[in-house]
């Protein structure tokens, strides 16, 4: 018998075009903008390829959150601060984008942030491509 601890599995859910609006002020209050701008921006930084576009928001029922760019092809992420290479879906790139907004917003005082980073972990421990997310984000 082993001590392990099974986690139910976490799956998140497309925010549908009418609940959009609605979604990020009720998440981080007045820092929504703060939020998204930092998310648009810090993808630029990951993907030379990336040139803006829609993106698709979710929620997870552990009250957490992440959006990842609308586009079926692999977008090739690099990171500089740690020599991070290599090549993931959308919703990954869009996992790893959160999770480095998420923690730098945090050391501003962003305490919902905060949470919404460790949240996210949980999740992306489940995520078919974890172990990229986990190397990006190291």
């Amino acid at each position: 018998m082993t001590d392990e601890t099974v986690k139910e599995p976490i799956n998140a859910h497309k925010v549908a075009e009418t609940e959009r609006m609605k979604v990020m002020p009720a998440l981080f209050g007045m820092r929504f903008a703060q939020v998204e701008q930092t998310v648009y921006q810090l993808m630029d930084g990951l993907c030379s390829a990336y040139q803006g576009g829609q993106w698709e928001l979710y929620t997870l029922p552990n009250s957490s959150f992440y959006m990842a760019p609308r586009r079926a092809e692999k977008l090739l992420i690099q990171w500089d601060g740690n020599g991070f290479t290599g090549e993931m879906s959308a919703d990954a790139a869009g996992i790893v984008a959160c999770l480095f907004t998420y923690s730098a917003l945090s050391f501003q005082g962003c305490e919902t942030c905060g949470d919404m980073y460790h949240l996210l972990l949980d999740y992306a421990e489940q995520h078919p491509e974890a172990s990229l997310i986990f190397s990006a984000i190291d």
